[in-house]
C-alpha cells in the first residue's frame, strides 16, 4: 500500500479526523517499513469530557484536552509492538 487511504480513526465509535495522530502513526510505522503506509482501524474509547467535538459542523474534527500525552502514548505502544520485528 502506498497511500494512507485505508486509515480510519474513531472516537467512541464516531469517525473523526485527527491529523496529529495520523501523522504520528505514519511516522512511527515508517521507522519499521519505509515502503508502505500502515492500514489501521483505531477506535479510541475515552470519557466525553476528555475532548471537544464542537470544532466543525460535521463533528469530524475534534480537540483532545491532552492530545500530546495521548499521541505520545500511542506512539510508544506502536514502537513496543513493532520493535521486535527489526
Amino acid at each position: 500500500m502506498s497511500s494512507g487511504d485505508r486509515q480510519f480513526i474513531f472516537l467512541n465509535k464516531r469517525p473523526v479526523d485527527v491529523p496529529k495522530l495520523t501523522k504520528a502513526l505514519n511516522e512511527v510505522y515508517k521507522q519499521f517499513n519505509m515502503h508502505q503506509f500502515p492500514v489501521y482501524f483505531l477506535n479510541i474509547s475515552m470519557p466525553t469530557d476528555a475532548y471537544d467535538v464542537n470544532i466543525t459542523p460535521d463533528k469530524r474534527s475534534i480537540m483532545f484536552h491532552n492530545e500530546k500525552v495521548m499521541v505520545e502514548s500511542i506512539k510508544e505502544q506502536m514502537r513496543i509492538k513493532y520493535e521486535p520485528s527489526r
